[in-house]
């Protein structure tokens, strides 16, 4: 009886995102005639992604937010880290690299900023077009930052998995002090765990493998991997998702400790 209740609840979200999902691909296809590009490439990419977020379990969204209490340390590392995905990932990812290779990167005083959308290219590569159009772009100095569909939507998710993190890692300080434990052991992990997930965008192997490539002089040995589709979806799309999957089982790991504690602090008074 619960289950046939939930599937019930649950069907007009089921048909908000075939609608969405269907508006979207209806804006792709008229977007091939190249009529009305930016307004199409906008609604498609809009409709796609609020249909990706009405497809989240809506367990996620509780966990992460309507659970969750959110105190400052939420607010501040959400919106830290918001802000760094959407404006800085760009600039840090290309001064590592720099780094990395050895080189030197000299500021000068430059600041632009654009906006544009890319050509639909065939129906297989849908989901990229939709990841990538539109986009924004913004210089300072020799750097470049671009804010994607795709990378939008990843830098909200992560903002809130790390906020919510970071509020329950100070939730676990409190009660395991209330159990008079030390926080080390049981927070360690969960702490490593957050840092990780923060850095997760970077691609790191997609760097290294360039940076060694190019210091052993096999680096055109290497092109062919780097260039290959399947190496770019997966350091585009796959290593972000898993590192999402990472924080969020950490996330529910730490919910679990703090329940356990509380549990335990409450028998023993």
């Amino acid at each position: 009886m619960e289950k046939h209740e939930r599937k019930s609840a649950d069907l007009p979200r089921f048909l908000l995102i075939a609608l969405l999902l269907s508006l979207s691909l209806i804006s792709y296809f008229y977007a091939l005639e190249k009529v009305g590009l930016i307004p199409l490439s906008i609604i498609s990419s809009l409709t796609f992604w609020i249909g990706v977020g009405l497809s989240v379990p809506k367990s996620f969204w509780r966990l992460t937010f309507f659970k969750v209490k959110k105190g400052h340390a939420y607010f501040l590392s959400s919106m830290l880290y918001l802000s760094f995905h959407i404006l800085l990932y760009g600039i840090f990812f290309n001064i590592v690299l720099a780094a990395g290779l050895g080189q030197s990167l000299e500021f000068f005083p430059y600041l632009s900023s654009g906006f544009g959308v890319s050509i639909p290219p065939k129906p297989l590569l849908f989901p990229y077009w939709v990841s990538t159009s539109p986009g924004v772009w913004f210089f300072i100095g020799p750097f470049e930052s671009d804010t994607t569909p795709y990378t939008l939507f990843l830098g909200f998710i992560l903002a809130l998995l790390i906020g919510a993190n970071v509020e329950s890692l100070l939730r676990l300080r409190k009660v395991i002090k209330a159990y008079k434990r030390t926080l080390l052991p049981a927070s360690m992990i969960p702490t490593v765990a957050i840092v990780s997930g923060a850095s997760c965008c970077l691609s790191l192997p997609s760097i290294i493998i360039y940076v060694i490539g190019v210091a052993s002089g096999t680096i055109y040995s290497l092109l062919g991997v780097l260039a290959s589709p399947w190496f770019f979806a997966f350091s585009y799309f796959g290593l972000p998702v898993g590192s999402l999957g990472i924080l969020y089982l950490n996330l529910r790991d730490m919910q679990g400790w703090i329940n356990r504690i509380e549990r335990s602090v409450k028998d023993i008074k």
